[in-house]
């Protein structure tokens, strides 16, 4: 698999089918999308785990953290997650 820094469109239709299934993509976006980091695993270049997040001065916020069901407990959100906390602590938050 890979990590990689992704747009907060590519974010969006996983946000919606795990996080928020039925609800309509206008309804799921964040007006501070644009403001923040959006990370994606990749495995077989498919997209299936995204995590968002947001600078909040001396901290960062993690939000919209889901990976698509079929891949889940494959340990594929935990190396993203552990991926954006060592990002977060090489910038010292």
């Amino acid at each position: 698999f890979t990590i990689e820094q992704i747009t907060p469109e590519l974010t969006w239709d996983i946000r919606q089918k795990e996080l928020y299934p039925g609800s309509p993509i206008s309804d799921i976006k964040l007006k501070e999308d644009y403001y923040g980091l959006h990370f994606g695993l990749f495995t077989d270049n498919k997209l299936v785990a995204i995590l968002s997040v947001f600078d909040k001065g001396s901290s960062v916020q993690f939000r919209k953290f889901a990976t698509l069901k079929e891949y889940q407990g494959k340990g594929f959100g935990k190396a993203l997650m552990n991926f954006t906390i060592d990002l977060a602590k090489s910038q010292g938050k």
